[in-house]
């Protein structure tokens, strides 16, 4: 496994929310790769994950929001957020009842989120791929 230098991953980290946040997912992405490589964090997960979304790589959007998932988080409302990140991920790659599971699964987990659930069924049912901005 690499070296890891806390400080620079703290840096980079803030560098690349930064660019997320400004509309440059590709430049947080190139930033976050080598930290959740190395030592990868939940933020850092959730992060590349939505820098992957941004830029219309569901498969590997998804593939951070499952190692965020697994084991299930205790924080209902970070678990749901996490799923509704993993269902525009799979409604992006055409996974449909992917995306429905993981709205299914939200709905269990924090039913105060009952519009938003709806909102995106909708979406996912007109073929569009919801997308959730930072």
């Amino acid at each position: 496994m690499p070296e890891v230098d806390p400080v620079r991953n703290v840096e980079s980290y803030a560098a690349a929310v930064e660019h997320l946040v400004e509309g440059r997912p590709a430049d947080a992405a190139a930033l976050l790769e080598p930290i959740v490589t190395a030592a990868p964090s939940p933020g850092a997960l959730l992060a590349l994950g939505k820098c992957y979304l941004e830029l219309r790589r569901p498969a590997e959007a998804r593939s951070c929001f499952r190692r965020l998932l697994d084991p299930v988080p205790a924080e209902a409302g970070f678990h749901a957020y996490v799923r509704l990140l993993d269902a525009s991920g799979a409604a992006l790659a055409g996974d449909f009842p992917g995306a429905e599971a993981s709205l299914d699964e939200i709905a269990r987990i924090d039913p105060r989120l009952e519009m938003t659930v709806r909102s995106f069924r909708r979406q996912i049912q007109s073929g569009r791929a919801p997308l959730l901005r930072l």
